[in-house]
């Protein structure tokens, strides 16, 4: 050993002394040399744990114990450390290290160790990993301060269990929180919702935090939730109570309270059991209901649009209007019942921009879960060379543009023209490339439309009306 080093994470355990004459130790035996000595353990040692000639050394965050006759014969400074018998030194102690198992040289700290988190962090030497190689600095004794143990090895346990759960009883709008306690040495949490009285769970939360904002159909709910380190997860905390949830108003309910719909296709889920029906508002698909709910949706493309309540759990009534009053509404599409089935659907065509307004009600006052679906099954885009598109939307300037915005089965409608940029499919989706168009998109000719060959790497291209020039 080289005078002035440092030993750090040793484990010196049942030496016997050096018989062959001259001065030695069982344990360590320091010859004029300086070193730190930083988290170590001597244990078990006879002619003493440590002892020197000329020496002048310093022991920190170590343990020194059943070592005979003496555990420091001679030392100059000790702190931090757990010496049997007792050591004058700052933060030094004189407790029982409580090992696993010392019998068998298994010198991990018992979970009850006094050794644990009472070491010092500012020892000038990096205490990353301990000697086996685990993370250093971890808050063992769960007091919210990190701080490094006594010994080579850090104690590692998996996170204790969140001490509390917390969640209403009841609700009447089907959101609220849930919070819990922060677990000593967790890394992260796992929220469960069971809605069947415990029997079976489903994972709701994976995270660090510990408030989920929850929000929930009418039902009764139970939680629990548990924390997780590199060494496992804790047990399970439940709280000893359901939240009954009974929402007492619906959001939608009325036509002036609408839910927006964006995008080129939606799956929604509600509840029309708290609903109702307003004074000046129609028969949907011509039948009296009595428990409707409204959204509206700005379609982003003309084309074809489908709209199905398919995943209804009761007989659905779907209704599509255009008007920004009851009063006005004007029906664009509606239906009762698709063949045999209870659930609706519509399909029609529309333009982009337009606003549409959409009705769930239910035959007769039907209630329960509602599935409500849209998707644009052919959507119209444009592209002009200055732009403009004669006003239709959504318009782009470039083939390449209207086609990385296009969704599959989509038509783009081309102006007359040159277009001499290559444009490429990358994408999985079949698109229509219509050509010829006059510049309000209202006729078409041949020969008038002029593009470089196109590539389609993936997906689909069709050509209509389209001059290929190299």
């Amino acid at each position: 050993m080289r005078c002035g080093s440092i030993i750090s994470s040793n484990t010196i355990p049942d030496s016997t002394p050096y018989t062959g004459g001259g001065e030695g130790a069982g344990g360590i035996f320091l010859h004029s040399c300086s070193p730190q000595i930083i988290n170590c353990l001597v244990v078990n040692n006879e002619n003493d744990g440590f002892n020197s000639y000329s020496s002048n050394f310093s022991i920190k965050n170590s343990i020194v114990w059943g070592n005979s006759p003496h555990q420091i014969y001679e030392g100059s400074d000790v702190t931090y450390s757990d010496v049997e018998g007792g050591f004058l030194g700052t933060g030094n102690i004189s407790n029982d290290p409580k090992f696993v198992n010392s019998e068998i040289d298994d010198f991990r700290l018992l979970s009850t160790s006094p050794c644990i988190d009472r070491g010092t962090n500012d020892t000038g030497y990096p205490l990353e990993l301990d000697f086996e190689g685990n993370k250093r600095i971890v808050d063992g004794n769960c007091d919210e301060n990190a701080t490094v143990d006594m010994g080579p090895l850090e104690y590692h346990d998996v996170c204790q269990k969140p001490s509390w759960l917390n969640y209403p009883v009841s609700d009447d709008d089907g959101s609220y929180s849930i919070s819990w306690a922060t677990s000593c040495r967790a890394v992260t949490y796992r929220l469960e919702r069971s809605n069947d009285a415990g029997k079976t769970w489903t994972q709701i939360y994976l995270g660090t935090k510990t408030l989920f904002s929850e929000t929930v159909n009418n039902g009764v709910f139970r939680y629990r939730v548990q924390a997780y380190n590199s060494d496992g997860s804790s047990g399970w905390q439940s709280s000893t109570h359901d939240c009954t949830v009974e929402i007492s108003t619906v959001k939608n309910d009325n036509f002036s309270q609408a839910i927006g719909i964006s995008g080129w296709s939606a799956n929604l889920e509600a509840n029309n059991t708290k609903a109702t029906r307003e004074a000046n508002e129609p028969k949907h698909a011509g039948t009296l209901g009595g428990k409707s709910l409204w959204w509206y949706w700005v379609s982003p493309v003309g084309g074809n649009f489908r709209i199905d309540t398919i995943g209804s759990t009761f007989d659905t009534l779907l209704a599509v209007y255009r008007g920004s009053s009851l009063e006005s509404l004007v029906n664009i599409a509606s239906n009762d019942d698709v063949g045999s089935d209870s659930v609706s659907l519509v399909s029609f065509d529309g333009e982009a921009g337009l606003t549409y307004r959409i009705a769930v009600d239910g035959y007769s006052g039907d209630f329960g879960e509602i599935g409500l679906n849209l998707a644009v099954v052919s959507g119209y885009l444009y592209v002009s060379s200055d732009g403009k598109c004669g006003s239709k939307k959504p318009c782009y300037s470039t083939i390449q543009g209207a086609l990385n915005a296009a969704q599959s089965n989509s038509t783009i409608k081309i102006a007359r023209g040159t277009y001499p940029d290559i444009f490429s499919l990358t994408v999985s989706k079949a698109i229509t490339l219509s050509g010829g168009w006059n510049d309000v998109f209202t006729s078409q000719s041949a020969n008038s439309t002029f593009i470089k060959a196109p590539k389609a790497p993936k997906g689909s291209l069709k050509l209509q009306m389209l001059t290929i020039r190299p």
